[in-house]
C-alpha cells in the first residue's frame, strides 16, 4: 500500500494518494511511519508542523527521497525536506549532500554540505565531498581550500593529497589562460600554457 501510494504521489495523483493513505492512518501504525504517510498526503499551504523521524524510522524517507530524485521531481524532495526538523537535517545532512550530488544538483549538494560541516567541520569525507563539488563547479581556489582541510584532518591519507594536486593543475592552467589573455604580449605566458595544455 506504502509503495502504491507513492507511486500515485510521483504522479500528482493526490485523490488517490489521499484514499490509500486514510486505510494506512486508520491501521494505527508507529508515530513515524504515520508522520511520513501524512508528508505524502500533505496540501500545498496544509501546516502540520515540522516532522522528526528516529534513524531506523528514516530509510523510508530516503526511500522515498531518492525515488523522486531518480524521477526527476527535485520540487517533492524540496517540500519535503522543508517539512523536517532542523535537528533531523543536520544529522542526515551528508547524505543528503552524496544524494543530490550523484543526481548533479550541486548547489543543493553544497548546501547540505556546509550544514553538516558545521558541528562536524573535522570530517575528511565532507570535506573531500565539498572539494569535489566546488571542482565540478570550477571553483578551483575553493575546492583546493577543501581539499587542505582534508590533508590537515587525515595527513596519511594519500586521498586528499591527489585531490590536492588535481586541482593545483587545474588553477595552473586557468591561472596561465588568464594571464595570456589580459597579457597577450608576453611570450612566456603563451610559452607556460603550452607546456601546461601538453602536460595535461
Amino acid at each position: 500500500m506504502v509503495n502504491k501510494a507513492i507511486i500515485f504521489w510521483l504522479q500528482d495523483n493526490a485523490f488517490k494518494v489521499r484514499s490509500i493513505t486514510d486505510s494506512l492512518i486508520l491501521v494505527g501504525l508507529d508515530d513515524d511511519f504515520i508522520a511520513i504517510v501524512k508528508l505524502l498526503r500533505l496540501r500545498p499551504n496544509e501546516d502540520v508542523g515540522f516532522v522528526n523521524l528516529r534513524t531506523d524510522s528514516s530509510e523510508l524517507l530516503f526511500d522515498i527521497l531518492l525515488r523522486a530524485m531518480d524521477h526527476g521531481d527535485f520540487k517533492k524532495v524540496d517540500e519535503i525536506l522543508a517539512r523536517m526538523e532542523q535537528a533531523w537535517i543536520k544529522t542526515h545532512a551528508y547524505r543528503l549532500m552524496q544524494m543530490y550530488v550523484r543526481h548533479n544538483r550541486l548547489n543543493d549538494a553544497e548546501r547540505y554540505g556546509h550544514i553538516y560541516l558545521v558541528s562536524n567541520q573535522d570530517s575528511f569525507d565532507a570535506l573531500v565531498g565539498m572539494g569535489d563539488i566546488k571542482g565540478k563547479k570550477a571553483e578551483y581556489w575553493e575546492a583546493a581550500e577543501y581539499y587542505r582541510a582534508a590533508v590537515s584532518v587525515a595527513p596519511c591519507s594519500p586521498k586528499a593529497y591527489v585531490n590536492l594536486l588535481k586541482m593545483y593543475d587545474k588553477l595552473c592552467l586557468e591561472t596561465l589562460k588568464t594571464a595570456v589573455e589580459k597579457h597577450p604580449d608576453v611570450e612566456l605566458f603563451k610559452a607556460m600554457l603550452e607546456q601546461e595544455t601538453a602536460r595535461q
